[in-house]
């Protein structure tokens, strides 16, 4: 199995154990504006 298949499968088994529900920010859009300038910081 390749890497990516790998890590495929992980997100799978995760979600279907539901460790992706309910998470902070859920059903908000993502302020990309913040992410851009944490990028321009590296």
């Amino acid at each position: 199995m390749s890497f990516d298949g790998l890590v495929d499968q992980k997100i799978q088994e995760a979600m279907a154990r539901g460790e992706f529900d309910n998470l902070p920010g859920q059903g908000r859009p993502l302020d990309l504006e913040v992410l851009i300038l944490d990028l321009m910081v590296i």
